[in-house]
């Protein structure tokens, strides 16, 4: 069992079987993004699927999935994450370089989380490597106890702060990974149920979009608490189904234009894109439950998302 984030598991048994990924559909999905870049060798599908099915057993997750790569100097970052009964909270991320050993990531404080948003060089693939990233800041609260050793304060004339933090790239990854799950995680709407006890569950009984609803923005919700539904008014509230809009739907989201969505007729999949963060695609098999995706980029973010927008 996992403790921390710096124990790992290790696959030591010969592959002998195929295991099938349940949250994952790793070779489904795989198969449908193929077309638009997203490959991995066969034999990475082969230890992912066995490293993958005892990671879930060993931590006792519901599901687990695959959940993309990052793309480093040295060596990619494979990413995995696992999820309890209720898949909106409580979800945790592993990491691994060879698709074999995983290491869980840890929870990075909100302050650490913003000044690594900062960093836009490549990763270097070696997570004990630091970043130094300077901030000015016009708050002058204290920095938080668990933060002093990596976080040094210096005021300045016009009574700022300037801010240095010290961050590992393990932390900085666990940060990315936060950020692209916060702005792309999508669902079909349906495949999730809020349950009267409030609790989010796959829906047992979701048998997926229809063929016309699959290329509609709007029928994808971030698979996320939502921000902006309490914005809507009462008249837009009052159609909505409390079971299963209780998301945000990503027609909603701003810059308007960020997403991309269009229907494979070849591959009988609807694809959906996310601009700010390229190599983020998510599928889904209209008719059948479906539904994934995966990221496969640098981890840096599209700074140039105006420019490309109409």
């Amino acid at each position: 069992h996992i403790t921390s984030h710096h124990t790992v598991h290790r696959l030591t048994q010969h592959i002998t079987h195929h295991t099938h990924m349940e949250l994952s559909n790793l070779t489904t999905g795989l198969e449908a993004l193929a077309g638009f870049g997203v490959v991995l060798s066969t034999e990475r599908k082969a230890s992912l699927s066995v490293s993958l099915r005892l990671l879930k057993n060993a931590e006792k997750f519901a599901r687990v999935a695959y959940w993309g790569t990052i793309t480093a100097g040295n060596r990619d970052y494979i990413i995995a994450h696992g999820v309890d009964k209720n898949t909106l909270v409580g979800r945790k991320y592993f990491y691994s370089t060879d698709g074999l050993t995983w290491a869980q990531l840890p929870v990075v404080h909100p302050l650490i989380q913003t000044a690594s948003a900062q960093i836009t060089q490549n990763f270097t693939g070696n997570p004990a490597f630091e970043y130094s990233v300077v901030e000015k800041v016009h708050s002058l609260a204290p920095v938080p106890t668990e933060l002093v050793s990596i976080r040094k304060q210096q005021p300045n004339e016009d009574g700022s702060m300037t801010v240095t933090s010290t961050i590992t790239e393990e932390k900085r990854l666990a940060a990315t990974i936060s950020r692209i799950d916060e702005d792309a995680a999508i669902v079909p709407r349906g495949s999730y149920r809020l349950t009267l006890a409030g609790n989010v569950e796959v829906n047992p009984s979701f048998t997926g979009l229809s063929l016309a609803d699959a290329s509609k923005q709007s029928m994808y919700l971030h698979a996320r608490p939502a921000i902006n539904l309490s914005q809507k008014t009462i008249i837009e509230r009052s159609k909505l189904d409390p079971s299963f809009d209780f998301l945000d739907p990503i027609s909603d989201d701003i810059p308007k234009g960020c997403w991309r969505a269009q229907y494979d007729r070849s591959a009988h999949v609807a694809v959906v894109r996310n601009l700010l963060w390229p190599g983020f695609v998510a599928y889904h098999q209209p008719g059948t439950p479906r539904h994934g995706y995966v990221y496969h980029g640098n981890g840096c973010k599209n700074a140039d998302i105006c420019f490309m927008l109409p």
